[in-house]
């Protein structure tokens, strides 16, 4: 199992903090030695650490996700949408979630649900019928929506 970062904390004798601002690529903007992000580097390359991203999610209030639903995504034209989208979404560090209504409304409406549920960070909606079937309550999300 993957160390954490208060036992790599213990084991290496850095501070939490420090562990984190190397792990996150910081180290140089908060004066941290080439030597200490060289002993931390080994450390976890040896023992192994996986960022938690639920607890990172708690604390950044993001989820790095962007949820999309499409009435059918075997559909060649949302497919390649689907391609482009995740494509966008990976260079800029998120993941997307899809999902498929089948084209049917109550379907939307439980994807929409569950991907504001799951805390996606925005939201793309291909709607299966002319009228959304987005409710009151997911349109008061803070979220955007495309």
């Amino acid at each position: 199992m993957a160390k954490t970062i208060s036992e790599i904390a213990a084991e290496t004798g850095y501070s939490r903090t420090t562990i984190t601002m190397v792990l996150s690529g910081r180290a140089s903007e908060y004066r941290i030695s080439e030597r200490t992000q060289k002993i931390i580097g080994e450390y976890v390359a040896e023992h192994g650490y996986t960022i938690n991203q639920t607890a990172r999610n708690l604390k950044t209030r993001r989820s790095h996700t962007v949820g999309f639903v499409a009435p059918e995504i075997a559909n060649p034209f949302f497919a390649r949408f689907m391609a482009h989208l995740e494509a966008c979404c990976r260079a800029e560090g998120l993941v997307l979630i899809t999902t498929s209504s089948g084209e049917d409304p109550a379907v939307e409406r439980r994807a929409l649900q569950s991907l504001l549920e799951r805390g996606v960070d925005a939201l793309v909606l291909a709607p299966c019928a002319p009228r959304p079937a987005v409710s009151a309550k997911s349109a008061t999300h803070a979220r955007p929506w495309w």
